[in-house]
């Protein structure tokens, strides 16, 4: 990854907002004969767009000294496992709502969003903007966690085939 600063841990984190977006946006069309389906993708799809421009604008109001301090980070691994691999190539395997239910919560991990919100809570200059982000990070991620609720449970998930 080269040198760890601030400015690249904004564009690993902008990469990875980026990536979930297209893989949402690709469950979304592969189900798009499902529309509560396809609807559901695409909200996520626009949440993920929505994190990348909050870190955008929080990267583009730093100063060049700030966008170059050292910034080291724990889990380098985690978005290198999921950038590493071409959202086709992911989303090619999903057979049914159960696969995308799966390989999203595989995505979506605490992990995953750690860097979103260590981003938010250091670089934000504002505390109520900082409040907002976390918050609409928490309401994404609860999304996914009411899934069921949704769209059922395992076998019921089997039944929703892709096209």
């Amino acid at each position: 990854m080269g040198e760890q600063t601030v400015a690249r841990r904004f564009e690993l984190a902008i990469a990875v907002e980026a990536y979930l977006e297209a893989f949402y946006t690709a469950l979304a069309e592969k189900f798009l004969h499902v529309m509560p389906v396809a609807d559901f993708w695409r909200r996520m799809a626009e949440q993920e767009r929505t994190h990348a421009l909050q870190l955008e604008v929080i990267r583009d109001s730093l100063s060049e000294a700030e966008l170059q301090a050292p910034l080291a980070f724990a889990d380098d691994d985690t978005y290198d496992l999921i950038l590493a691999h071409p959202v086709a190539e992911r989303v090619a395997k999903v057979q049914d709502l159960e696969d995308a239910f799966a390989l999203s919560a595989a995505l979506e991990t605490p992990e995953t969003n750690a860097l979103f919100s260590f981003l938010i809570r250091n670089f934000a200059r504002n505390t109520q903007v900082v409040e907002l982000l976390l918050e609409a990070l928490r309401q994404h991620v609860e999304q996914l966690a009411d899934f069921a609720r949704y769209f059922g449970v395992g076998e019921n998930r089997r039944k929703i085939k892709t096209r």
